[in-house]
């Protein structure tokens, strides 16, 4: 069985075109963290990455009152967590995701979240996990084409 594009598309409904592809560079993780999360993980710290654990206990719970600049930090958190587990879950490292995701959610209006290409970057996921499965670790893949199956935006 082989996914494209437009299988990708017609299956999960996540943009397979746009002017933003998801390209990995390398930037400082703290200062990223700082401006986008308006926090940053001493602690669990890896290179270019932030901890799911650390995301969902930073940002699971919005405190009331408080003001817009604030609450974009809470979105971007909760974002984060959302691409993590449901548009790109990593099956070698599932405990962290890459912080260079925040640079595609600077700006948190609809018409620029959906020029990001979620769909050609969970496409490539899926077939770097399943040409790294080796049979060593099957629900990898799977787990994927089930976030496909079962996650429409």
């Amino acid at each position: 069985m082989y996914l494209g594009l437009e299988d990708v598309f017609a299956i999960s409904g996540f943009p397979i075109d746009g002017s933003r592809p998801i390209v990995c560079e390398d930037i400082d993780t703290k200062k990223i963290c700082v401006d986008m999360l308006g926090t940053y993980d001493e602690e669990g710290k890896m290179k270019m990455k932030v901890s799911k654990r650390w995301l969902k206990d930073t940002f699971e719970a919005v405190p009331e009152n408080i003001s817009e600049d604030v609450i974009a930090h809470y979105v971007r958190g909760y974002l984060m967590y959302l691409i993590g587990t449901k548009i790109l879950p990593n099956c070698d490292l599932p405990t962290h995701y890459p912080v260079y995701w925040l640079k595609f959610l600077k700006d948190l209006s609809p018409s620029k979240l959906i020029d990001v290409v979620w769909g050609a970057a969970a496409l490539a996921m899926l077939h770097t996990s399943l040409g790294s499965d080796k049979r060593k670790n099957v629900k990898g893949p799977i787990r994927i084409l089930n976030v496909f199956f079962k996650f429409r935006i």
